[in-house]
């Protein structure tokens, strides 16, 4: 996760941490790959050695059907379909790259120099069997949302000050956010940005998510793995076509194959960069404009009654003040 994220796990060191963090995952992952450049790399080598087995050596079609029916091979079709399949899945990493996290990151200085300070309380509750953050299926982060209640989101509570066309001028915000600090705290700093009030995030898990960005050389290296891979399949494709027109069996699909690999080529790319900012909009959202809001006037108080097992900044059990 924090490959994608872009930001290292917090462990209270927030210099070097990030950096080193990344890198290791950058390591791992290059290593997780390597079965897969193996697999796509003997594709290559049997398309390669294809035009020279006997089958196609020989010319009479009974003795090439006996020596068909004893060495079956795989056709290069197929072996297209699968570095076809691939190209899309590191084409969301590019873009990931490129587009979502500068994105995040650009948000996160925003609220760094933008936003104004208040006060709230943070309710995190580690026992809770059911998910009380309503998110978005397309940010991906919520583990709450498959009934397990995660230690990274807590529940964020604040007043603010409404703006002239609501009812009543100060109202009662209660919204699910990420911390980095997995226990409930009361009275810490808020960061809202101007005109929109259920923006609220807690000051001090801004201010580590901003300082655990990894390092733009640990980036370089992602982005120079990932363009490695692009080009890898893109012309791996081309070069399965080109050996399909050698072979009489497959000439009939050649058209059919330069036809498929050109559109996911031309059009895969697009489509992704799209989803992918539709994704930074519902992730966007759901920072800056996300939870409730409730009149000061009203009885009603929007926390319920917190799980045993919170505890407070000191780290020792946790008691609600009246």
């Amino acid at each position: 996760m924090a490959l994608l994220e872009g930001a290292a796990p917090y462990h209270g060191d927030v210099g070097t941490e990030a950096t080193r963090s990344m890198r290791v995952a950058f390591y791992q992952f290059c290593i997780a790959t390597l079965p897969l450049f193996v697999v796509l790399c003997f594709f290559l080598i049997v398309a390669h050695n294809r035009p020279n087995k006997p089958y196609y050596a020989v010319m009479d079609d009974q003795v090439r059907f006996e020596i068909g029916s004893t060495q079956p091979m795989m056709d290069l079709m197929q072996m297209l379909y699968v570095f076809l399949a691939i190209l899309p899945l590191w084409t969301s990493f590019l873009a990931h790259l490129n587009m979502f996290i500068p994105k995040r990151r650009a948000l996160i200085r925003h609220y760094i120099e933008n936003a104004e300070t208040l006060t709230g309380d943070v309710w995190v509750e580690l026992n809770s069997s059911r998910c009380q953050c309503k998110r978005s299926w397309l940010l991906w982060n919520c583990s709450g949302c498959f009934g397990i209640w995660s230690k990274d989101y807590g529940e964020l509570v604040y007043k603010v000050n409404l703006t002239k066309q609501e009812e009543c001028t100060k109202g009662l915000v209660s919204k699910c956010v990420r911390t980095y600090k997995p226990w409930s705290r009361e009275r810490v700093p808020i960061l809202v940005l101007p005109g929109l009030p259920r923006s609220g995030l807690v000051k001090s898990d801004v201010e580590i998510d901003a300082k655990t960005h990894a390092g733009s050389d640990v980036v370089k290296e992602i982005f120079y793995l990932i363009a490695f891979w692009i080009v890898f399949i893109v012309f791996g494709s081309v070069y399965l076509v080109t050996q399909m027109a050698k072979l009489f069996d497959e000439v009939a699909n050649v058209e059919k194959a330069w036809t498929i690999l050109l559109c996911v080529v031309l059009f895969h790319g697009p489509l992704i960069y799209g989803m992918t900012w539709l994704r930074y909009y519902h992730y966007r959202h759901w920072l800056t404009n996300s939870g409730t809001i409730t009149p000061c006037g009203n009885k009603d108080n929007p926390k319920k009654v917190h799980g045993e097992g919170s505890v407070s900044s000191e780290g020792g059990p946790y008691i609600q003040m009246a």
